[in-house]
């Protein structure tokens, strides 16, 4: 999808070149109201145009289209080679402060988090049920944090909280009880894990709350480098407050349109310096603009997730100096970096660097829909997560001496904390929490009493089928051998098969099924992510005209589609989604018009998350604990 932009062209005369480090423009925080504005041609250039020859101005033409095409659509791998722009503003770098910053102490939180004994960083305590109510469950391993809602912490700094207390007015918002208590513990560098819904005001205040967080720890941490810094003085010792690289925050998204959101909102709350000083603003405001997306006759929750530029492959570093921020920082000279899991991945390959030395340093990792991440490939994400805190390959210009010990020996990941969101819980992003180890935990997660199927929009007879695993490792092959020796020919032979929906989560297990048909010479269609959308459309044409028996979908193929599926009359989940709401969703596809149709879900008792958040906690429990193995929910 193109994205609109200009040839880059800028007004001259505005400012000096007197001196290099002026700052040449000041602007207005990301502007995305207006174009960015065509440079005037002198009047030489207007008389050479008409000396040109036909040929001539065509090829000027094409040359002109094809920049003007560049823009928005640079490589992102190409960021630590950018060329100077003459005409953006200039950033003051810590080394030329001649200051001391006076309201960031060795008493800071980020301090005191990095400094603990590593006995302590190493001791974590099992979680405990704190708190439950109708929407949420709340559980922690730590005593919480509390305070007067709305009172200033402490421990964030008056220009911060100012700012944020602006934002919150000018966007008509308000700071509940939920978000305070949650900033209070994201303060006190807790872990903190929320699986909750992620649309409307609750969540615009709770990643308020996030960014707040993380501009205050990025503060402390540069302050404190500088003020030790200049007040260190010769043949004395430096104070330990160095990881191997500068940077010490990475932000993943997995659309660009989150990503553009946080970072504005992060400027926001930096201050008005930070707002109008921005090197290479123009190119992260042409890179991010919104693309033209086709959001008709979708449900809600997709809009959320796919509105505006949905490109899943970016990657900024951002460093910040004393007048302003610097975009598009070289990678290991970033205070932060913000990015999808794929632009990592594309980055690390065409560059040829290692995920170690980017990532030896993170003290705060921030994970924003890891279920979206899910669905595009976890396992760029479970990489990342893999070498972050380890041993660099190379050293990058860093003064040894000031290095972190638990970094040198290799026990940074006890000194990090983890923020991860999602829309729901799976085993995978279960998984993914795991591999966090910071001492102190807290893990939010929607009240799952009621389940999705209290979205159905009339009665149906569900039949759940429990069939018997081994272990997590035996379960596909376990889940294959139940459907095609077990339950597909009872299916095959009750004589309800007509217009069947077989929903498939895994990928790998979609292959195997399919191939299955094909060997068994069974009438089907088959969906995935990977076919084209001319294949697509035949199979749905095919399915729907009847001229096939079954339709064999992916979960993954659903969640980029969300169109909905004619000449559905019955269904069958291989394995319950990850996305508990598709299960309503599909069922209710079916037209009120057809009274006779089955519904079909195989399920073991790994599945406990999934039946939870599809039947409610209650019902999950009795299919878990049920002497028979079917059982029938109307």
């Amino acid at each position: 999808m193109k994205r609109r932009g200009s040839s880059g062209n800028k007004k001259k005369g505005a400012f000096s070149f007197s001196n290099p480090k002026e700052k040449r423009v000041k602007r207005g925080i990301l502007n995305f109201d207006k174009e960015p504005k065509k440079g005037e041609q002198g009047q030489k250039q207007q008389e050479e145009k008409k000396e040109m020859t036909e040929t001539e101005r065509g090829r000027k033409i094409m040359r002109e289209v094809e920049e003007i095409q560049k823009v928005g659509k640079l490589d992102e791998d190409d960021e630590d080679k950018v060329e100077e722009d003459l005409t953006d503003v200039f950033i003051t770098q810590e080394t030329e402060v001649d200051e001391l910053p006076k309201d960031v102490t060795d008493e800071c939180m980020s301090n005191i988090f990095l400094n603990r004994p590593i006995e302590e960083a190493m001791m974590k305590l099992p979680m405990k049920m704190v708190e439950k109510n109708e929407q949420i469950v709340v559980q922690s391993n730590f005593e919480e944090i509390t305070g007067e809602i709305g009172k200033r912490p402490e421990n964030v700094p008056i220009s911060l909280w100012k700012e944020f207390v602006k934002f919150l007015k000018e966007n008509k918002l308000e700071l509940d009880e939920e978000n305070y208590k949650l900033l209070l513990n994201l303060r006190g560098y807790a872990d903190m894990f929320v699986f909750h819904r992620m649309n409307g005001d609750q969540f615009a205040v709770m990643r308020l709350v996030n960014t707040l967080h993380i501009a205050t720890h990025l503060r402390e941490i540069r302050c404190l480098r500088l003020k030790h810094t200049l007040s260190c003085k010769e043949n004395e010792e430096p104070q330990k407050d160095l990881g191997f690289v500068q940077c010490s925050t990475l932000v993943l998204f997995p659309f660009k349109t989150a990503a553009l959101i946080f970072i504005k909102t992060l400027l926001s709350l930096m201050g008005p310096i930070y707002q109008k000083n921005i090197r290479h603003e123009d190119r992260f405001v042409n890179g991010f603009r919104d693309m033209q997306n086709e959001m008709e006759n979708r449900p809600k929750d997709y809009y959320h997730i796919f509105e505006g530029n949905n490109d899943d492959k970016f990657r900024v570093g951002i460093s910040f100096g004393k007048d302003g921020v610097h975009l598009y920082t070289e990678t290991f000279k970033a205070d932060l970096i913000v990015a999808s899991p794929l632009g990592i991945k594309a980055f690390i390959e065409k560059q040829g660097t290692t995920m170690n030395d980017m990532f030896s340093s993170i003290k705060l990792i921030y994970i924003e829909s890891i279920d979206v991440m899910e669905m595009q490939n976890m396992n760029y994400l479970m990489e990342i997560l893999n070498v972050c805190n380890k041993l660099p390959v190379t050293q990058h210009e860093t003064d040894i001496r000031r290095v972190y010990s638990h970094e040198v020996e290799e026990k940074g990941l006890y000194y990090r904390q983890s923020i991860i969101y999602g829309r729901y819980q799976t085993p995978l992003n279960n998984s993914i929490v795991r591999m966090c180890q910071n001492s102190k935990e807290m893990m939010i997660t929607e009240n799952t009493a009621m389940g999705s199927l209290s979205k159905l929009v009339r009665n149906v007879p569900i039949n759940f089928n429990r069939y018997t695993v081994t272990s997590a490792l035996n379960s596909p092959d376990e889940r294959f051998e139940h459907f095609t020796k077990v339950f597909l020919p009872w299916y095959m032979e009750i004589g309800t098969k007509k217009n069947t929906l077989i929903m498939i989560p895994s990928y790998f297990d979609y292959l195997r099924v399919k191939n299955y048909f094909k060997e068994e010479n069974i009438n089907g269609v088959f969906v995935s992510e990977y076919i084209s959308t001319r294949a697509q459309i035949n199979a749905e044409i095919a399915f729907k005209k009847s001229e096939v028996e079954f339709m064999i979908i992916t979960e993954r193929s659903h969640f980029f589609n969300r169109k909905k599926i004619k000449g559905i009359q019955n269904i069958i989940f291989y394995e319950l989604p990850n996305s508990a709401n598709f299960v309503p969703e599909l069922i209710n596809f079916v037209p009120s018009s057809i009274n006779d149709f089955g519904v079909f879900v195989l399920f073991n008792k790994l599945d406990t998350i999934k039946l939870r958040y599809t039947v409610g906690d209650m019902k999950a429990a009795y299919l878990m604990t049920m002497e028979q193995d079917k059982y029938t929910f109307m």
